[in-house]
């Protein structure tokens, strides 16, 4: 069975501009992401009316050791609405050897 979810662990460039925009809407998140050491996973569905897939996207762009899984067919609630696939990634993660 495929998984729902993709897995992205390269990440984009961000303009300027856009990165300038998304530390103004982070808040107290200007702090530089080379003081975060540990992998981080950052899950976010594709659909979510509350948290904007661009914030993830962004997040996992500054922090050093992030796998961001994004869920196309998700809302808010990706982690419950794809429960299996979670697990399963969450796993991969946390076994993984190359974070």
């Amino acid at each position: 069975i495929a998984s729902p979810c993709r897995v992205r662990t390269s990440r984009p460039r961000s303009s300027p501009r856009s990165v300038r925009g998304s530390a103004a809407t982070a808040g107290s998140a200007s702090r530089s992401s080379a003081e975060f050491t540990q992998p981080c996973l950052v899950v976010n569905g594709v659909l979510d009316q509350m948290i904007s897939v661009k914030n993830s996207y962004t997040l996992a762009e500054h922090l050093p050791r992030a796998m961001l899984l994004t869920y196309p067919d998700a809302g808010h609630g990706s982690l419950s609405q794809f429960h299996h696939s979670f697990v399963r990634q969450a796993s991969l993660f946390l076994d993984s050897e190359t974070l």
